[in-house]
């Protein structure tokens, strides 16, 4: 479902000296399809934000002045927006110009992407958190033993050796997603260097922004 904010907050993130700085991330020229004329933030009155299973026909019905997308349907390159999904989102009921940014993550690498290597993680059982510290009622604290019968084990996806440096543990609470050393210049090419990286694609795709 779309959902809707009152005000629209943008944050486009891009890293430099190895920090995070908010700004709107457009190309230096108009764009080779598309409406070639920009509106400007600051007509900004509403938007929305979906991730899953974009509709370019029903954002196009949308009354948002903006949407955020992710640049496929399913995340995978199979699933991709084309130009003119993009373009047709970019059309207002009324006939107006609508601002489609593109979703980018640069904190967590995502096994789904284009990018991605099934062959940079195993699956690795680990103890868990011990849940059986137990004590006895009026035991003094001193006498708290471990009960090895609640103790769990866990199995996590981590990086092999031969993994590229900047590749982290998976995150327990966002399956299929992995920290990334975000400052790491590896990482960072691959996220918007020169040629084919992940911002390049979604600017040459037509979006309006990151």
């Amino acid at each position: 479902m779309i959902r809707h904010v009152a005000s629209a907050l943008l944050l486009a993130l891009s890293i430099a000296a190895g920090e995070a700085r908010a700004q709107v991330i457009a190309p230096t020229a108009p764009p080779t399809t598309g409406p070639a004329v920009r509106p400007k933030l600051e007509g900004i009155r509403s938007w929305g934000y979906q991730l899953q299973r974009i509709d370019p026909e029903r954002v196009a019905r949308s009354p948002y002045d903006l949407m955020v997308v992710d640049y496929s349907r399913s995340g995978k390159e199979v699933g991709r927006l084309t130009a003119a999904d993009i373009q047709l989102m970019q059309k207002q009921p009324d006939g107006g110009r609508r601002i489609v940014l593109a979703y980018l993550s640069i904190g967590e690498a995502e096994d789904y992407r284009y990018y991605w290597r099934d062959d940079w993680v195993e699956a690795v059982t680990v103890l868990d958190e011990p849940g059986g510290l137990t004590r006895p009622p009026q035991q003094p604290a001193a006498d708290v033993r471990l009960d090895r019968s609640t103790v769990r084990t866990k199995t996590l996806r981590l990086p092999k050796l031969g993994a590229p440096v900047w590749l982290g543990r998976e995150n327990e609470n966002w399956p299929t997603n992995f920290l990334v050393r975000y400052w790491d210049p590896g990482w960072q090419n691959l996220i918007f260097g020169d040629g084919d990286s992940y911002l390049s694609r979604l600017l040459a795709a037509g979006f309006d922004g990151v």
